[in-house]
């Protein structure tokens, strides 16, 4: 073996030694600097190299708007690249995706979770009291959150699938299926929502959040057969038109 590999092997080891003696606690500030403030990894188990916990993603005031259980393994050669990669499962029985922490921040591509609907009225407090049910499936095609000096720049783009869409106000069940497609570029989340299949047909598209104005507009649409189970119901959080549409404008 060449000095410099041997002088490499050295390196490498005495980085990884370090890395497994580090608590998982560590990466909740890790995440804080490469993610932004509001992504925290709380009740952690383990070490960095091998752990689990719960990320939580806080709104302006704090309150977790979404949290997931997830545990993680080191890829130990990344670090020959200069940042870490985490081969990371979400839940008990989710697929594992890679996570890439680096220092310019946060990179995740290809993973799916599993999230129960009532994480959509988190999202959107009007909805909240629906109660909304039924499981989302969430796929992120890929997301980067860039940390630069007094600003966080978010691109990417995510798919949600809710499947067996309900509501503890109504009798009909599911309600349908339904895919959200967002695209996230800096200052903008741009949301398209259509209907897989169902009697409640909804769709709509506009601009769900960032930094930018929020405006996000949906029509629901409900068959003859249903209006009177339904009605009731998109009355709460929509304007009827009077011939089975309802108009949703969201802020």
């Amino acid at each position: 073996m060449k000095w410099g590999q041997k002088t490499a092997v050295v390196v490498v080891a005495g980085v990884l030694g370090l890395v497994v003696g580090m608590p998982a606690a560590v990466l909740d500030g890790v995440l804080q600097k490469t993610g932004g403030r509001n992504v925290h990894l709380v009740e952690t188990q383990g070490s960095v190299w091998f752990g689990r916990g719960r990320v939580e993603v806080r709104d302006a005031v704090g309150q977790a708007v979404l949290a997931q259980d997830i545990s993680w393994r080191l890829e130990a050669t990344s670090v020959l690249h200069g940042h870490l990669v985490f081969a990371v499962q979400a839940g008990h029985d989710g697929a594992q995706f890679p996570l890439t922490i680096g220092l310019g921040g946060i990179e995740i591509v290809d993973a799916d979770i599993d999230l129960p609907a009532s994480i959509l009225g988190q999202l959107a407090p009007r909805l909240v009291p629906l109660g909304l049910t039924g499981n989302v499936a969430l796929h992120v095609d890929k997301l980067l959150i860039d940390r630069d000096p007094g600003r966080d720049r978010t691109h990417g783009s995510l798919r949600a699938h809710w499947q067996n869409a309900g509501s503890i106000l109504s009798n009909v069940a599911p309600l349908g299926e339904y895919t959200l497609m967002v695209t996230i570029a800096e200052d903008n989340i741009l949301c398209e929502l259509r209907t897989l299949h169902g009697p409640l047909q909804l769709e709509g598209d506009g601009s769900c959040g960032g930094r930018g104005r929020s405006e996000f507009i949906a029509t629901a649409y409900v068959p003859e057969q249903q209006r009177a189970q339904l009605t009731p119901l998109l009355r709460l959080i929509a304007v009827d038109q009077g011939d089975g549409s309802f108009a949703l404008q969201v802020k």
